[in-house]
């Protein structure tokens, strides 16, 4: 499964945009997702002679240990549903179910889900017969949504199989870790990664209830899915450690799986983004060889990856020579034209059209993407892909107004179609990286509308999309749960502020109007305090509107992950760290956040005035200057932008902002 391979946008914005890093599904054989049909599986057969045992014939041909052909079995199968032959209930549904989970194995998703739901189906009709089955059958619906790009369908499929009696009873812990799982990634995928981590930590801890009575595949991936969202948030430090954590199983196991390589790529990326370049490659060449006849979009996902570092440090040719050699080692697989193919041929079209500038390629690679996505309208995850790829496309060819339209569209969904047209309007985003990545490219095509035209409603649009975006990223921060982060973070994207302080200078100087210059002021102290504003007040909130002892528990938590933090670090930079020393604190550090993460849900619902306070960025506004450092006062701002000095002067009486160019 896994969102990462993980960036949705290119590296050629790795310090403008925030990567987004997934797992995704592949029709691998060794699948976890789908549920498997047990070795010891025990269903009374009483069906008539011309039936008994297809279940379990089609369960050891499936398992390999029988010779008979699976395809005259499903067969057998087909025949018995559409004539309605007299069968014993409980071998028709686990046939169906066997015939269902033998698909997903292979990639064949209709046939998959008209398997499942059959039996699904005659579940329902006799009273939920073989409960376990059904769960299990819920579960491979909700699979084949997933690998198919619905999403919220997967989500109801699985939400239903979370509420079966088995999973309610505690009784198959397993099934149930892996319905987390994948429920989660589905939130990934969507850009609901904090729901992601809470419904990580729910799986988390069924396997704390259940230790050693939930396969170990699951617990990779579920700390896999965790890194994953945390990496999405920019928060590489907790990525580190959950994906390490993975690693750590797979190490004790000795097992290496179709998702091994997709983890490698995952921490390949999370340590690029924490400016360990030495430890990324290595994990990138490791990956690389791991996926070598690998044609999986997981596999792919780690050639995207690697070849977008790659040209980012000046060696486009090899990363495009990764990525043709790998499009053309699936055109001539059963992949071919399959909906992850096309996955890929949009993420090269993107390569293209952002190093190869001019390639007579680009623009046939999205046509190609855009006939497909036309003939699977449902599939809205790819199609925006698909129009955002060809809108920036356009953009770099000339058709911005063309380009333009397409992200509006993209920005609003259905709900907010009034907006739709109006290119000052942007709707209210959330803190994903996706959000930003729209917004960006908006924000480009605005300026350049308006370099070309000189006309005000461009650059007024401009600097409220800037805004917008400084609005997503401020929502980013302030869930990142360590200061380090959060500061990292900041240094990024302080261009943004610059860009929109400038836009609104602009704005100012057409028209002299002084709400204009309130907004220079408010973004020039947003950039430098944003951090330092978020951990203020934490501490305030904490003596204010929470318990002592809530207060208490969440300072001696947020201490814990500092020390403990620490401490690996310090043993990291050791000529010879103690490594399992180093793994025991990091157990401790996931433990200690798990925690912090299940205790700001709690404030978020019993507490919501803390909540609310500790998420607010709103920093002093012009008029407050006197009231904060008296009536004779002139408060004097400054930030310096690569080429220019902005200095804002501000009293009681007066306010003026002065640029000046820096030599």
């Amino acid at each position: 499964m896994i969102r990462a391979g993980i960036f949705k946008t290119i590296l050629h914005y790795l310090f403008c945009y925030i990567p987004c890093f997934l797992l995704f599904l592949t029709g691998t054989n060794g699948s976890v997702f789908a549920s498997r049909p047990d070795n010891d599986f025990t269903i009374s057969l009483q069906s008539v002679p011309t039936a008994r045992g297809i279940d379990e014939r089609l369960r050891d041909a499936i398992q390999g240990k029988s010779t008979e052909s699976i395809d005259k079995l499903i067969d057998t199968v087909s025949y018995f549903l559409s004539n309605k032959v007299k069968t014993d209930i409980p071998e028709i549904i686990n046939a169906c179910y066997y015939s269902g989970y033998y698909y997903i194995k292979i990639s064949n998703y209709d046939e998959a889900l008209y398997f499942s739901k059959k039996a699904s189906e005659i579940c329902e009709t006799n009273n939920k017969i073989a409960v376990e089955v059904y769960a299990k059958c819920l579960n491979n619906i909700a699979i084949c949504y997933q690998r198919m790009g619905d999403f919220y369908k997967s989500i109801e499929y699985i939400e239903r199989s979370l509420d079966n009696v088995v999973i309610k009873s505690g009784s198959n812990p397993d099934l149930e870790a892996t319905l987390y799982q994948s429920l989660a990634y589905n939130y990934i995928y969507l850009g609901d990664y904090e729901i992601s981590i809470d419904v990580v930590n729910k799986g988390l801890n069924v396997i704390h209830k259940n230790a050693g009575k939930v396969d170990l595949s699951t617990i990779r991936l579920l700390y896999i899915t965790k890194g994953s969202a945390y990496s999405s948030m920019s928060n590489y430090k907790q990525a580190i450690i959950n994906l390490e954590k993975a690693e750590s199983y797979y190490v004790q196991e000795g097992v290496k799986d179709s998702y091994y390589g997709n983890m490698l790529d995952n921490l390949a990326t999370a340590y690029h983004f924490s400016d360990m370049k030495g430890k990324s490659y290595n994990y990138f060449e490791k990956g690389m060889r791991f996926i070598m006849n690998d044609t999986s979009f997981l596999a792919f996902s780690l050639t995207k990856n690697y070849a977008l570092v790659l040209a980012n440090d000046n060696n486009v040719d090899k990363g495009e020579k990764l990525l043709f050699d790998f499009i053309a080692k699936v055109q001539h697989s059963p992949l071919k034209d399959s909906r992850n193919y096309y996955r890929m041929l949009c993420d090269y079209g993107d390569f293209l059209r952002d190093y190869r500038t001019g390639s007579n390629m680009t623009e046939g690679v999205f046509k190609q993407c855009y006939e497909y996505v036309n003939n699977h309208l449902w599939d809205r995850n790819l199609r925006n892909k698909v129009t955002l790829g060809y809108a920036k496309f356009l953009y770099k060819t000339g058709k911005t107004e063309i380009a333009l339209d397409s992200i509006q569209a993209l920005l609003f969904d259905t709900g907010e179609i009034s907006g739709r047209h109006d290119i000052l309007s942007n709707p209210e985003s959330k803190p994903v990286g996706e959000a930003v990545d729209l917004l960006k490219s908006k924000f480009s095509m605005l300026k350049s509308e308006y370099a070309r035209t000189g006309e005000f409603k461009f650059l007024q649009a401009g600097a409220n999309t800037s805004e917008a975006i400084v609005k997503v990223l401020e929502k980013i921060r302030l869930n990142i749960g360590e200061e380090g982060s959060r500061l990292k973070l900041g240094d990024r994207y302080r261009g943004i502020y610059i860009e929109t302080i400038d836009c609104f200078k602009e704005c100012y100087l057409k028209t002299n109007d002084a709400k204009y210059l309130e907004k220079i002021f408010s973004y020039s102290e947003k950039s430098k305090v944003a951090s330092l504003l978020a951990s203020t007040r934490e501490m305030k909130a904490i003596q204010t509107y929470i318990p002592d002892s809530l207060a208490d528990i969440e300072r001696e938590t947020q201490q814990n992950i500092g020390i403990l933090d620490s401490r690996i670090t310090e043993e990291d930079q050791k000529d010879r760290p103690d490594r399992l020393k180093i793994q025991g604190w990091k157990d401790e550090l996931i433990s200690v956040t798990e925690k912090r993460d299940s205790l700001i849900g709690y404030f978020e619902k019993n507490f919501p005035s803390y909540y609310s306070l500790k998420f607010n960025t709103r920093v002093a506004d012009m008029k407050d200057i006197s009231k904060l450092f008296g009536r004779q006062a002139n408060y004097i701002s400054y930030i310096v932008s690569d080429s220019l000095l902005y200095i804002l002067i501000s009293n009681r009486k007066h306010s003026e902002l002065v640029t000046e160019k820096i030599d």
